[in-house]
């Protein structure tokens, strides 16, 4: 005699499993999406385009410090010094809002 019970039981459990992951991904997705675009709102605030280029390729892009400084042809020190210019303006930003 073979018992199947069982093996529908541990496939059931991981449909189950596999489910509940997919909507918690998709929560974490959703949520992703939302910080991105208030990113975004708060960023094209700045005075300056090429603050906001930096913080866009930046966070929004995904692009590292050093393909930031070949985009422009400039040296990683700009990029790094123009970089937290720009953060501390972001920072200002969202002070005024409190």
């Amino acid at each position: 005699r073979v018992q199947s019970t069982g093996s529908k039981s541990k496939m059931s459990d991981a449909i189950d499993r596999c489910v509940d992951m997919e909507a918690d991904i998709d929560a974490v997705v959703d949520k992703l999406v939302n910080v991105k675009k208030e990113v975004l709102k708060t960023i094209e605030r700045l005075d300056s385009a090429v603050e906001y280029n930096i913080l866009h390729m930046r966070y929004i892009q995904g692009k590292d410090l050093q393909e930031i400084a070949d985009h422009y042809g400039r040296e990683y020190g700009w990029v790094t010094t123009t970089h937290g210019r720009a953060l501390k303006n972001v920072q200002a930003l969202l002070d005024e809002n409190l």
